[in-house]
């Protein structure tokens, strides 16, 4: 197999615990990069957020951002965006609103919420932007184009809040998780397996040639489009199940481990066979 296109999440899998990209993994997609594989970072996270990864990276090309919901083109121009439905995100902040629960609403950089507090806090390390207080969030959104939702509670109360929300917004959005403490709300159709579809269809580069490295839920779409789905260490053993290889933890370089391995089995080009005499 010709691997064209690495796909890599971050948040455990590219970044280890310190939120930091590890140097083995930095040195192997950048040797991807230099014999013509696509290198895509696929992310819940905000666009803004990259700035401090794509340049270790040597990187300046594409990339998936806020789950598939925003998809960039070189140097950040817009490829395409799905934002959801205002009546989801209207109903969605109410219900969070009624029920006292922290709920902030990603609108490209900018991050809302009613307030901030300790559970908003948890966010500050992901390095995504700081969310914005705005007091009544059902009304900032009513002008605004939402293109994700994200709940963050204590764990053991996420599963409830997943519960009653996949009743209340069925047929209406997707819910996904991608860490314990934090429930996402997307437009329906939306995963990073969508966005690369809309990013290498008009690139010519067949999924079949797809590398997808993940650890969480929100990486299994793109995970079971690409022909070589890798697994961390770390991951979900529903991850790991879906995946041909499992490596190293994100604190283990695993996306270094898998990069080197994909780029040894790479096919070597056929050798200029010497005209006669």
């Amino acid at each position: 197999m010709r691997i064209r296109c690495i796909a890599v999440d971050l948040d455990g899998t590219l970044l280890n615990s310190s939120h930091r990209v590890g140097t083995r993994s930095a040195a192997a997609l950048r040797a991807a990069s230099r014999v013509g594989i696509l290198v895509v970072p696929a992310t819940g996270k905000a666009p803004s957020s990259l700035r401090g990864v794509l340049p270790s990276l040597g990187l300046n090309g594409p990339a998936i951002c806020l789950q598939g919901a925003l998809v960039t083109a070189e140097g950040g121009r817009l490829i395409s965006q799905t934002p959801l439905p205002s009546e989801v995100a209207d109903r969605t902040a109410v219900w969070a609103q009624r029920r006292s629960k922290t709920l902030v609403a990603y609108c490209g950089d900018h991050v809302l919420a009613a307030e901030c507090n300790s559970l908003t806090d948890l966010m500050i390390p992901y390095q995504d932007p700081v969310p914005q207080a705005v007091g009544s969030l059902p009304g900032a959104l009513a002008s605004r184009s939402v293109h994700k939702l994200m709940f963050i509670d204590e764990p053991a109360l996420i599963p409830e809040i997943r519960r009653t929300l996949s009743i209340e917004l069925d047929g209406w959005a997707k819910l996904v998780q991608s860490l314990p403490n934090m429930l996402e709300i997307l437009p329906l159709g939306v995963s990073k397996g969508s966005a690369l579809r809309t990013l290498l269809e008009p690139l010519g580069i067949d999924a079949g040639s797809l590398m997808a490295i993940g650890d969480a839920e929100n990486d299994l779409e793109m995970m079971k489009l690409a022909g070589l789905p890798v697994a961390m260490g770390n991951a979900s053993e529903e991850v790991k199940s879906a995946a041909d290889w499992v490596v190293a933890s994100n604190d283990c370089d695993g996306v270094g481990e898998a990069v080197e391995r994909a780029l040894a089995q790479q096919p070597k080009p056929a050798a200029l066979v010497q005209p006669g005499p």
